[in-house]
């Protein structure tokens, strides 16, 4: 019987875990494309450095695609703690002077941060459902 209230704080935990992770997506978007413009970089690099992140995506679902994954708790936390890392160091970022570094650290981090978001959501997901396996069309 203790089962269950383990496994809804879990869930709750999981849920909570990818309400920050789709926080991360609208943090930056008030202030990061005034502060890259305020660099020097120009529409275009601020379109690139913010596609960036939807690409990898794209392209990390696909090779998750070809692989079983055997551990979906471990990619999922390592997903959630590297990604509020990666969050970390892209606003650290705003620190670099150098318009160049600067637009090629965006770019870097931002599909780092694509990647490790699509692991967290591709692994997350059925570690999630297989809590509650009687509610998975509610979840």
């Amino acid at each position: 019987m203790q089962e269950v209230p383990k496994n809804r704080l879990r869930l709750c935990f999981g849920f909570f875990l990818f309400f920050l992770d789709a926080l991360c997506f609208t943090q930056y978007g008030p202030f990061f494309p005034t502060e890259a413009l305020s660099k020097g970089s120009s529409v275009v690099m601020v379109g690139i450095i913010i596609g960036s992140f939807d690409i990898t995506a794209i392209l990390a679902s696909l090779v998750l695609m070809l692989f079983e994954i055997q551990s979906n708790k471990i990619l999922f936390i390592c997903g959630a703690s590297f990604r509020g890392f990666s969050t970390v160091c892209f606003g650290l970022a705003g620190l670099i002077t150098n318009l160049e570094l600067f637009n090629i650290s965006c770019v870097i981090i931002r599909a780092i941060m694509g990647m490790i978001s699509i692991y967290m959501w591709v692994c997350g997901i059925p570690y999630l459902v297989s809590l509650e396996p009687q509610h998975a069309g509610l979840i």
